[in-house]
């Protein structure tokens, strides 16, 4: 298929800059969710014509916001609907709709901090950014097979080392406050196809990377802790590289996928509570309430038709 470099043109920064950058942040309370897939959105786990336990995490880990999951079951309807929609995966668990890194397909969810305190969030930062390591090598692997152009696979491979420098930086914050980090659990995919990486560059890259760019930058400049400024001062810069990555990348897989991409948003903004812990979010730097719901509609408004 056809690629230039016009396709590389920034389409998210300028949205960012254009806004009062802002975050939502939530400390973990109990969630459940009920989301209905599509066919193609669960065929690697029906191989075998059953969904057993380990497969159930890894979707919900993969179609929820939930950080820890404590629960699922895994329904087929008995008829499609208008949409290709003929199953309903229901989730429980705990959840904390903050972005940190590129999530790998596979994720292990983890296990709940006992509190929220600044510590375990710079440890749980950790963990993902160590995780994203691990997502962006694979998709170098993946784009390269799949015949991208070979500047997509060289900055998704940069991705990966700008992701081991912020897992380092979120490290010594978190020992710094008493708190090891956890090694990350990955377990291995099943390589995609065009159509399904299509599908998982949009969610995790055009909207939680778009996401987590917006929530570095407001770090960088509201963060009362003088160590989480300076990480996140340069962490900012490569979250939105890596953002307009995922952007171009969407651009050079040239695929529909609105319906997709409006699920999705509906999936993150769902996560949107009143945060209890308003001493932790001014120390991070993460706005609160309705004015950080204003923001995440605003940067969604941005990006929504490019989706």
């Amino acid at each position: 298929m056809g690629y230039s470099r016009e396709m590389n043109r920034l389409v998210v920064t300028p949205i960012i800059l254009g806004l009062l950058p802002g975050c939502l942040y939530c400390p973990d309370e109990e969630a459940e969710r009920s989301i209905p897939l599509a066919a193609e959105e669960v065929e690697a786990a029906l191989e075998d014509g059953v969904v057993d336990e380990a497969e159930c995490l890894v979707l919900c880990g993969e179609h929820t916001n939930l950080r820890e999951v404590d629960e699922c079951s895994f329904e087929i309807l008995d008829r499609s609907t208008e949409e290709g929609v003929g199953f309903m995966l229901h989730c429980g668990g705990t959840y904390q709709p903050m972005c940190k890194g590129r999530r790998p397909v596979g994720l292990v969810p983890g296990a709940r901090p006992a509190q929220a305190t600044l510590g375990a969030w710079a440890a749980d930062a950790c963990t993902m950014e160590a995780a994203s390591v691990l997502a962006f090598r694979r998709l170098a692997g993946d784009l390269r097979r799949l015949g991208a152009p070979e500047e997509l696979v060289q900055q998704s491979r940069r991705a990966a080392t700008d992701e081991v420098r912020h897992a380092r930086a979120m490290r010594r914050i978190a020992r710094s406050h008493g708190v090891e980090p956890r090694r990350p659990r990955v377990r291995e995919p099943k390589p995609p196809t065009l159509a399904r990486l299509a599908r998982q560059n949009l969610v995790a890259g055009c909207l939680e990377e778009t996401w987590a760019a917006l929530v570095a930058c407001h770090q960088a400049q509201h963060s009362t802790d003088p160590a989480v400024r300076r990480a996140m001062q340069a962490i900012a810069v490569d979250e939105l590289r890596q953002a307009e990555l995922a952007w171009a990348i969407h651009a050079w897989a040239g695929r529909d996928l609105h319906s997709a991409w409006d699920r999705a948003v509906a999936r993150q903004r769902a996560g949107a509570c009143r945060p209890t812990s308003p001493a932790l979010a001014r120390t991070l730097g993460l706005p609160t309430g309705e004015r950080a719901l204003r923001l995440y509609d605003g940067l969604m408004d941005g990006v929504r038709g490019r989706a």
